[in-house]
């Protein structure tokens, strides 16, 4: 498919809350890109130079995060989309390599490239490496261990290129189980894009983050119970999706969960890190395998439930 043609299948979806110098930046470099982008603006004033850019401007003053985020994504028409925060840049050529590549491979719910981020001073700017993964495919067909080993690298799928099918169903665990927290809404994402399908890190430059720090970024605020919330929806969208029975769904739920944290506790050591990206993709994938069953199995009494999974 032509380049104009993938242009036609995606969204750039900016959500901003009173960072408009920001969100001009981001706009500015998106201009006559070619591609269809919505701005979900929480800022209490409307942005005043909305008008000078391609963009449709949707203002959600002083709405939370969650809320806004989907409302904005219904407004959604095309098979794909994805999320650029508004100190982001999010290359045009790579997000069109992903909606290539998952247009080629229905089998894949999420793909996208590496990052860097940049520390801007008066003197230099200094670029290095942000999310680099020595396992770019996790393509396995057992749901558990691609969900598996997926948490044990701690990979954050939420602003890869993304379908607007399984978002729709995270809106609907959202709504069912009245989801206010921004974190376990992209945690939630993250978990049902898992589970419906592979994710691709393609062998790209995918985008680029001001490393600096903007305030004006976070909006919800925790609520009590949430984290409850977070392990229904999940339960409830391994039940729909893969008729999974309740108690395997929990032991699903708890496994990744320890494989998250497993990832955590090997990377806190510097010369952990440093082993982690040089280690050959096999050797890593077994290291992480291995890693997360000598947790599980310290933990098997306490949660009460054998280690391991199908499905």
């Amino acid at each position: 498919m032509k380049e104009e043609g993938l242009k036609n299948l995606v969204t750039i979806v900016i959500p901003t809350h009173y960072r408009h110098h920001l969100l001009g930046r981001i706009l500015d470099y998106y201009k006559d890109c070619g591609i269809r982008i919505l701005v979900a603006d929480s800022s209490l004033d409307e942005f005043k130079e909305k008008d000078k850019f391609e963009c449709e401007y949707f203002h959600y003053p002083d709405v939370p995060y969650v809320k806004k985020m989907i409302d904005i994504v219904r407004k959604i028409k095309t098979p794909y989309f994805v999320f650029c925060a508004d100190d982001d840049f999010i290359l045009v050529s790579s997000i069109l390599k992903c909606v290539k590549f998952l247009n080629d491979s229905p089998e894949y719910s999420v793909a996208e490239g590496n990052y860097v981020r940049f520390n801007e001073s008066t003197v230099s700017v200094s670029v290095f490496p942000w999310e680099i993964n020595s396992i770019t495919d996790f393509s396995d067909t057992n749901v558990y261990r691609r969900a598996y080993l997926l948490f044990s690298q701690n990979v954050i799928c939420y602003y890869g290129v993304q379908r607007l099918c399984t978002f729709k169903d995270l809106i609907s665990l959202v709504e069912l189980y009245d989801i206010n927290y921004s974190n376990v809404y992209e945690r939630l994402l993250h978990f049902c894009s898992a589970i419906s399908g592979k994710y691709k890190l393609l062998s790209c430059l995918y985008g680029v983050r001001d490393g600096r720090a903007h305030p004006g970024a976070i909006l919800s605020k925790w609520q009590s119970g949430e984290d409850d919330k977070f392990k229904a929806a999940v339960i409830q969208y391994l039940s729909h999706k893969h008729n999974m029975q309740e108690d395997a769904a929990k032991k699903f739920f708890v496994d990744m969960w320890l494989a998250r944290d497993s990832n955590k506790n090997f990377n806190r050591p510097k010369w952990r890190r440093i082993v982690r990206f040089i280690l050959p993709e096999r050797i890593n994938e077994i290291k992480l395998r291995l890693l997360g069953i000598r947790m599980r199995w310290s933990m098997r009494e306490k949660l009460g439930y054998p280690f391991g999974g199908d499905s």
